[in-house]
């Protein structure tokens, strides 16, 4: 490989700053692609944000377009006009699809359904910065003010206190069991559903954040964390803390789904051959009786699996993850077959919904497909693993409004698949960050008689450079030796697809890659064996033209037409050169 060739402009420098703080990279270059280098949708969201926070006119679709630093530089443009702050909401909004499916398929506990995060301050916090900070957060994100009353969501006026609370405490037993105490306190209907604690500690202190699920998302925790710190910091230089105008909100987002037409209940309805072994027992799957089992991928073989994979069939980060997990299923059950129900985090540009990228709320999208791992030809398999994902509309959206907001009867009635994945991205801390992730616990986020709507829910997330899987399951009702197996083929399997694709000397693309989506996958490979052609060869396929269209009728109809047939005929001065006239 050659030198890497540095950013040369303005916006090709602003670009890779934030890339490197976005992706956790040391240097890019100005011809680096963004997912080559181990950039996913989540991230997107991320530059794409930060981008505009700089002045520029950003939208995600801009990475997918133009995924270079050089590409993306040149379209970029200074914003021109300040954007326009939405207002502060107050009063009743509509749910979202994932506040829906909360409400529907939970009764018990539902105060305690949480998510946290527990940080470590590297320098010494004071009090009244922390405040500052946490009244700029609740004043910002609407979200963060909702409340459930009668089945309905209610935003909370912008005068009202953020519940934030300083703690001295003598261990870091003392901290945890108020950590605990802190998790389980939520009352929907009252508020706040977010609260701040700073803990005094001896040894060092602690920031916990925790936020009832209803009012956050995975994203949304990365929106928060930047913002946290920047308020942090503003507060540490003497200024007054400014985080910007208000992104889309809420109630706009959530409106414009009701409006948007959802998929038709047909198009999920389960596909039949789907296999599943029952139960071994009848007790209850709640939280409560669950185990989670992890493994990790070595850093190498995780920094391979997000960049240099890719290249081979031109996939994404999940097509692996989703055919490793696909494999490991039948190694255990048996069947080709098994219906996954899939989180998305809701916020892609295929949606058609408001962009949402500066907007904290619960966006998740779930959707159920079938995977379908026939044979033992790994390749083959991720073909169609990635053929299955590209072909899910909207990226899953519509699933959800129709299910959960629009009540189709024929998905209400459809069980829930037995197995969810989730793969949450990357988490990192940017290097000179006033906030770390502390290593403690940060309590139990969800209640021991909360309902699983799932048998076995596998996780995926990269954290300090290495990919973690996770397998959460009731203990009672399937083995735990079989599913400690079924995650570590999961594992296996994963870097066996590794090994497969970064040793493939060519690349090759699928019916999803092409400007034309007129063929599937076997009906384009039926197309490359009739031919002869060898599928690295194929760049593009596409539609004809009118008049190519035309022209090819013609000459079906009519084989000895010469009705377009056009010659051309020219007298040469000198000798003609064969040999470049070929070449030419």
């Amino acid at each position: 490989s050659g030198e890497r060739a540095e950013p040369s402009t303005d916006a090709e420098r602003e670009i890779a700053a934030i890339w490197c703080g976005v992706l956790g990279l040391e240097r890019v270059g100005r011809n680096d692609n963004y997912f080559a280098s181990g950039g996913d949708s989540i991230g997107a969201i991320q530059v794409a944000s930060r981008l505009k926070r700089a002045g520029w006119q950003a939208e995600v679709r801009d990475l997918f377009q133009f995924p270079t630093v050089a590409e993306l530089a040149v379209q970029l443009r200074r914003a021109e006009t300040a954007a326009v702050a939405e207002e502060a909401l107050s009063g009743a909004i509509p749910l979202t699809p994932a506040q829906a499916w909360f409400l529907e398929h939970h009764r018990e506990d539902r105060h305690h359904f949480n998510q946290a995060v527990l940080l470590r301050p590297r320098e010494p916090l004071a009090t009244s910065a922390v405040v500052a900070a946490v009244t700029a957060l609740w004043r910002q994100h609407d979200a963060l003010r909702t409340v459930l009353v009668n089945e309905r969501a209610l935003v909370l006026p912008l005068e009202t206190a953020p519940s934030f609370t300083v703690r001295e405490v003598p261990d870091e037993a003392a901290r945890l069991a108020d950590t605990e105490a802190v998790q389980a306190n939520f009352a929907l209907a009252r508020g706040p559903l977010f609260t701040v604690v700073l803990y005094r500690i001896p040894t060092g202190d602690r920031l916990l954040l925790v936020a009832h699920h209803l009012v956050v998302d995975g994203v949304s925790w990365r929106i928060l964390l930047e913002d946290l710190e920047l308020g942090l910091r503003q507060q540490a230089q003497g200024r007054g803390i400014d985080l910007g105008v208000r992104s889309t909100s809420i109630r706009r987002w959530a409106e414009a789904a009701l409006d948007r037409a959802g998929g038709a209940g047909e198009m999920w309805k389960p596909e039949k051959g789907a296999t599943w072994p029952a139960a071994q027992s009848t007790t209850a799957n709640v939280f409560g009786a669950t185990q989670t089992s992890t493994r990790s991928l070595p850093e190498t073989t995780t920094r391979a699996l997000l960049t240099t994979a890719h290249a081979a069939y031109h996939t994404e980060i999940n097509d692996l993850l989703l055919t490793a997990l696909g494999r490991a299923l039948k190694r255990w059950h048996g069947g080709e077959r098994t219906r996954v129900m899939l989180e998305g985090h809701g916020r892609d540009p295929e949606t058609g919904l408001p962009s949402i990228e500066r907007t904290v709320g619960w966006f998740t999208c779930l959707y159920p497909v079938t995977l379908a791992i026939a044979g033992d030809e790994i390749g083959a398999q991720l073909k169609t693993v990635k053929e299955l994902l590209r072909a899910v509309p909207a990226k899953g959206i519509g699933y959800g409004i129709a299910r959960y907001l629009r009540k189709v009867s024929a998905l209400t009635a459809e069980p829930l698949p037995a197995v969810s994945f989730n793969y949450l991205g990357q988490f990192g801390e940017e290097s000179g960050g006033l906030l770390a992730f502390a290593d403690e616990s940060s309590g139990t986020p969800i209640g021991a008689r909360v309902a699983r709507t799932h048998e076995l829910d596998f996780g995926a997330m990269v954290a300090r450079g290495r990919m973690e899987l996770s397998l959460t399951f009731g203990r009672e009702r399937y083995p735990s030796a079989a599913m400690e197996t079924l995650l570590e083929n999961w594992r296996a399997e994963i870097e066996a697809l590794v090994a497969h694709t970064t040793a493939r000397a060519r690349d090759e693309k699928t019916p999803a890659d092409f400007t034309s989506r007129a063929l599937n996958l076997p009906a384009y490979e039926t197309l490359l064996r009739t031919r002869g052609w060898a599928a690295a060869d194929v760049e593009d396929v596409c539609r004809l033209s009118p008049m190519q269209a035309g022209l090819l009728f013609q000459s079906l109809f009519e084989k000895e037409s010469r009705a377009y047939f056009v010659q051309m005929a020219y007298r040469l001065r000198g000798r003609l050169d064969a040999a470049r006239l070929e070449a030419a």
